[in-house]
């Protein structure tokens, strides 16, 4: 995910609620795959859509959804 021919962008932060939203706002994707980054990305998923950032943004969670993470 971070070879430069297939990626638009790269970001090397921490996996936080807080920086993922700066990420989302900047670069407005469509869909957001949690199951990459571990429990660490699972959890500030969660803690995305329960502050209503995911639905904000219009960014669908794809890979699993929030029942399934809960």
């Amino acid at each position: 995910m971070t070879d430069p021919e297939i990626a638009d962008a790269t970001y090397v932060e921490p996996i936080t609620p807080e920086y993922v939203e700066k990420i989302i706002a900047k670069e407005r994707p469509d869909a957001l795959l949690p199951t990459l980054g571990g429990q660490t990305a699972l959890n500030t998923a969660i803690s995305l859509h329960g502050a209503g950032v995911l639905d904000e943004y219009g960014v669908e969670l794809i890979g699993a959804n929030v029942e399934a993470i809960n």
